[in-house]
C-alpha cells in the first residue's frame, strides 16, 4: 500500500508551485465558493478527498510571464455559475486570479485611482474656482472656447499640485507611512478632450497619431507624470504610478524619457486594428522596452462587431505574445470576453503562451486546441479558424467593426464556413464536442443574418433589412437564455448600430408604414469630397452650387471607409460631400413635401440644397430627416446636394463619416431645422456681403 502524502500549495514571490496544477491532477475536486488565502496557502475543498498520490520529488515550472491576471469582461453581469466556471478555467490554465491580487509583483489590486475624469466631482469645485487654468481648454467648431474638467491642462503647475494632493490623500486615507512602497493608478480620462490651448498645441509640435489623426499627447502625458513623480519623491520616495500607454498617447515620448517609477500598461487598441503589431508600433513598443521601465500589456479582446460576428485574435496572440516576452514584458492584465463563439480558442492560446511563450508555436497549439475541443471534427474546425485568421490579416483595416465587416465578408465566405461547421458537428462523437461546434456556429449563423441585412439595405429593400435585424436580435436573445449563454457576448452594438437605422429606413421608405412616406430619389453612394482639417468650409463657400463638382475627387461613402481609399482617419475636421440629384416630378398632397433622409453619420451632419442650408443634426450613427421641399427643383432638373460631415472626436476613426444610405422621400412634411437660413447669397470676388 502506497503511503499517503499531505500537501500545501505555495504561492511564491516570483512564480507559482502551482495552485492551478492541483485542479489539473484532481478532476473530481471542487473549489469552495470562497477561496481563502493566508498569504502563502490556498485552501481548496477537494470534494471529500483529503490526500493525493504524488510521485517522489518536486516538479516545479517557472512561467514565462510573472503577471498572468486576466479578468472576465462583464463579470458583474455574469451568473454565479459562469463566474465559477471561469474561475475553474483559470485554475486549470495556471492563471493568476485578479480577485486574489497579483502576489509579489508591483501591481496592487484595487490600488487608489487618480483618473482625471474624477475631477469633475463637486469635491474639486473650489480648487477649479481658484485654479481655472487646470481644466483643459476645449475649442468648439465655431472657434468658441471653454474649460472642461474632464481632462487636465498638463502644462499647468497647479495641475501637478492637484495630483500631488491626491497622492497625499491616498496615503493618509489608507494609513500608509510616507516611505512605504505603493502603486497608484494615475492617468488621463478615456476618449480624448485634451487641452487645446496655444501652449499645449505647440507642445505637441504638430505630431499626430497615424491612425486616429489626433494630436499626439504622449509627451504631454508622460512629461506631466514625470514632473509629478519628481516633486513627490522627497515626501513619498516609494510612490509609483501605473499608466496606460493608449489611444493618442500610445507613441513614444520625445521630450523626456518616462520616469523610472512609472509602470506602463501598453493597451493595444490602436495597433490591434491591423491584427498584430505593424512595423510602426513595433518600433514604438521596443523604444518603451529599452527605457528599463516595468511594463505589461493589456490586449483588448474585442472591438465593436466581433462580439457578434466571426472574429479571432489567434494570430495576434500567437505572434505578439512571444515577441512581448522577448522584449521584457512582465505580463498581462487582460480581459476574457464572454463570447465563446469567437473568443474560446484565442483565450486558450493566450493562457498557454502566457505560461510558455514559444515563438512559432501558435499554429501547433491551435491544432491541439481543435483536437481537444472538437474530437473527430478537429480538422474542419482548424480550417475554419485559420480561414478567419487569413481573412482578417488580408482585410487591410479593422475587421472588428460592423463598418469593416460589411466590406470583408461575402456570401461565399459564409457558405464555406457553414460547410466546415456542419461537417465538424457531424464528425464529432461526444455531446460536449458537438456542443462546442454549435457554440462556434453561433457567430457564423449571425454572419448569415448580417449579410441578409447588408444586402437588403444595399439594394433598397428596407423591409427585408428590418426583418434581418429582428432575426439577429431574436437569435442573440435565444443564445443568452439557452443551454450555453456564454456563446453570445454580454454586450453588442446591434440595437445601437443596426436596429436604429433599419427602423427609421422602413418608416421613411415604405408607403404602408406610419407616415406613408415613399422614396423619390436615391442619394448617390459615390460622391465628390473635400477634406478640411479646420471647420471653416461654410465660410469658404464650399456649399455653393457654382463650384465645379467634377474637379473634386470622387470617393465611396458607406460602402467603404477612408483607410481603404488611401486616406488617414479624419478624426477631426470637415468632410464636404457633393452630388447632383434629379428629383422626378412628384405629385404632393396637401401637407406633404420632400425630405432628405440620412441613414447614419459620425458625428455631425449639415445639409445644403442648391446652396441653401436645410439644417443640421448630430449624434454618432444616428439618422436624421431634413425638410428640403422649398429648396429643390422638383421637375427633373438638376439639384446640387452638399453634405458636410463634421468630425468631433469620431467613434469610427477609419470611415468618412457617412455610415448608411440616404435618399429623398415624399410624404408628410418633417419639421424644418431651426438653423436653416432663408436663401443663398452669391459672393463675387472683391464684393462685400
Amino acid at each position: 500500500m502506497k503511503a499517503e502524502k499531505k500537501f500545501r500549495i505555495l504561492i511564491a514571490d516570483d512564480h507559482l508551485i502551482l495552485r492551478m496544477g492541483l485542479v489539473t491532477l484532481l478532476e473530481n475536486a471542487t473549489l469552495t465558493e470562497k477561496t481563502v488565502v493566508d498569504g502563502k496557502t490556498l485552501a481548496i475543498n477537494l470534494g471529500g478527498l483529503t490526500t493525493i498520490e504524488v510521485a517522489d520529488g518536486v516538479r516545479e515550472e517557472r512561467p514565462g510571464f510573472k503577471v498572468r491576471a486576466p479578468w472576465l469582461s462583464g463579470g458583474s453581469k455574469a451568473t454565479p455559475r459562469e463566474s465559477h466556471e471561469y474561475f475553474k478555467w483559470q485554475m486549470r490554465n495556471r492563471e493568476q486570479l485578479r480577485t486574489l491580487g497579483v502576489h509579489g509583483t508591483f501591481i496592487a489590486e484595487r490600488s487608489p485611482r487618480i483618473v482625471w475624469r474624477n475631477f469633475k466631482g463637486k469635491k474639486y469645485d473650489k480648487w477649479f474656482e481658484e485654479h481655472p487654468e487646470c481644466a483643459a481648454l476645449q475649442v468648439a467648431a465655431d472657434g468658441t472656447e471653454k474649460r472642461s474638467r474632464y481632462q487636465l491642462n498638463l502644462l499647468s503647475p497647479a495641475s501637478e499640485e492637484l495630483v500631488l494632493g491626491c497622492i497625499r490623500e491616498a496615503y493618509e486615507k489608507n494609513g500608509w507611512a510616507k516611505d512605504e512602497r505603493h502603486v497608484l493608478n494615475v492617468e488621463p480620462s478615456d476618449g480624448g478632450g485634451f487641452d487645446m490651448s496655444d501652449a499645449s498645441v505647440g507642445y505637441a509640435r504638430g505630431v499626430r497619431d497615424p491612425i486616429e489623426g489626433d494630436l499626439d499627447q504622449t509627451d504631454a502625458v508622460f512629461g506631466f507624470l514625470g514632473r509629478v513623480l519628481d516633486r513627490a519623491t522627497n515626501e513619498f520616495p516609494n510612490v509609483w504610478f501605473t499608466t496606460l500607454v493608449y489611444n493618442n498617447y500610445a507613441d513614444f515620448p520625445r521630450k523626456r524619457p518616462p520616469h523610472p517609477r512609472n509602470i506602463l500598461t501598453i493597451a493595444d487598441i490602436t495597433h490591434s486594428r491591423y491584427h498584430g503589431v505593424c512595423a510602426y508600433y513595433k518600433d514604438v513598443v521596443e523604444k518603451w522596452a529599452r527605457t528599463g521601465n516595468v511594463f505589461t500589456f493589456y490586449h483588448y479582446n474585442w472591438n465593436l462587431a466581433d462580439a457578434l460576428l466571426p472574429y479571432t485574435r489567434i494570430r495576434i496572440v500567437g505572434e505578439d505574445v512571444p515577441w512581448e516576452h522577448e522584449i521584457g514584458s512582465a505580463g498581462y492584465q487582460d480581459e476574457h470576453l464572454q463570447g465563446l463563439s469567437f473568443s474560446a480558442p484565442h483565450d486558450w492560446l493566450f493562457a498557454k503562451l502566457m505560461w510558455k511563450p514559444e515563438k512559432g508555436a501558435w499554429k501547433g497549439l491551435v491544432e491541439k486546441y481543435c483536437r481537444l475541443a472538437y474530437g473527430a471534427g478537429w480538422k474542419e474546425m482548424l480550417d475554419y479558424w485559420m480561414y478567419l485568421v487569413e481573412k482578417q490579416r488580408a482585410s487591410g483595416d479593422e475587421s472588428g467593426a460592423y463598418v469593416a465587416a460589411f466590406h470583408m465578408w461575402t456570401r461565399p465566405d459564409f457558405e464555406r464556413m457553414k460547410a466546415w461547421l456542419s461537417a465538424a458537428e457531424g464528425k464529432a462523437a461526444g455531446a460536449e464536442e458537438k456542443a462546442r461546434v454549435r457554440v462556434a456556429a453561433y457567430a457564423v449563423d449571425q454572419l448569415g443574418r448580417f449579410l441578409d441585412y447588408t444586402e437588403a439595405f444595399s439594394t433598397g429593400r428596407y423591409a427585408d433589412c428590418k426583418k434581418a435585424v429582428d432575426e439577429i436580435i431574436a437569435a442573440e436573445d435565444a443564445a443568452k437564455s439557452g443551454e450555453y449563454p456564454q456563446a453570445a457576448a454580454r454586450w453588442t452594438f446591434v440595437k445601437f448600430m443596426l436596429e436604429r437605422f433599419a427602423n427609421a429606413a422602413v418608416r421613411y421608405s415604405t408607403p404602408s408604414t406610419n407616415g406613408n412616406y415613399r422614396v423619390v430619389a436615391e442619394l448617390p453612394e459615390r460622391m465628390r469630397m473635400q477634406y478640411l482639417p479646420q471647420p471653416v468650409g461654410e465660410r469658404m463657400n464650399l456649399q455653393s452650387p457654382l463650384l465645379r463638382d467634377e474637379e473634386f475627387p470622387e470617393v465611396s461613402t458607406w460602402k467603404s471607409d477612408v483607410s481603404r481609399q488611401g486616406m488617414i482617419g479624419a478624426r477631426f475636421g470637415e468632410l464636404w460631400y457633393r452630388a447632383k440629384v434629379r428629383i422626378p416630378e412628384t405629385k404632393l398632397a396637401d401637407g406633404e413635401g420632400i425630405g432628405l433622409f440620412l441613414g447614419g453619420f459620425d458625428n455631425n451632419a449639415t445639409v445644403y440644397v442648391n446652396g441653401v442650408k436645410a439644417g443640421s443634426a448630430r449624434g454618432f450613427a444616428k439618422n436624421a430627416q431634413f425638410d428640403v421641399t422649398d429648396y429643390l427643383a422638383k421637375d427633373g432638373a438638376e439639384n446640387t446636394v452638399v453634405i458636410c460631415i463634421t468630425r468631433r472626436g469620431n467613434s469610427e476613426s477609419l470611415t468618412g463619416g457617412i455610415l448608411f444610405p440616404g435618399w429623398f422621400f415624399a410624404g408628410p412634411r418633417v419639421p424644418k431645422s431651426a438653423d436653416a437660413p432663408d436663401d443663398f447669397k452669391i459672393i463675387l470676388p472683391g464684393m462685400a456681403n
